[in-house]
């Protein structure tokens, strides 16, 4: 970490092996960093040439932020992520080169929730889809048991297929809560 960047209050760094912040980057408040963040130049440019990160944003591990850019309020960067180019406010970023795959609500930061609420294609197939209705969750992670008995008790040589399409997401998040 660069003695001269300027960072805000109450961020986090988080298994913080690994970080590491330029000369003329600039944190907001309440930022959480995992471990090996790079917030770095792309060595193109000489003065003001770190990125800048709003409030509340979210950087997952191993993500590289790099270049004269901001991360907007409200923000997620996926792990394993490579920004080069600025993020708008709530805006869930992802690969590498990282491109939106949704939207962000509340403060990821805080909820450390490593996951689009909206994501708007399939990360396998990169097609696009629309997100699973709410309506589609099941009432419980118990209620996904049937699928994966069958799934186990099929034939040892074969996979099961995935369809593209559809991403439940809703159904992933609610085994969570």
């Amino acid at each position: 970490m660069h003695p001269a960047a300027r960072l805000g209050h109450g961020i986090l760094l988080d298994h913080g092996t690994g970080v590491v912040i330029g000369e003329t980057a600039v944190i907001g408040n309440n930022v959480s960093l995992l471990q090996n963040v790079t917030l770095g130049g792309t060595g193109k440019d000489h003065g003001d040439r770190h990125p800048k990160i709003s409030d509340n944003v979210l950087i997952g591990a191993s993500a590289t932020v790099l270049g004269n850019i901001r991360i907007g309020h409200g923000a997620q960067v996926a792990a394993g992520s490579l920004v080069l180019k600025p993020v708008a406010p709530h805006t869930m970023v992802a690969g590498s080169p990282a491109r939106p795959v949704g939207t962000v609500t509340g403060n990821p930061a805080e909820k450390m929730q490593h996951w689009s609420k909206k994501l708007n294609y399939d990360p396998f197939t990169n097609e696009p889809c629309e997100p699973a209705e709410a309506s589609s969750r099941p009432a419980s992670p118990e209620a996904e048991q049937p699928a994966a008995a069958a799934a186990a008790a099929a034939p040892s040589g074969s996979k099961p297929r995935r369809r593209p399409g559809k991403l439940d997401v809703a159904a992933s998040e609610a085994a969570w809560d």
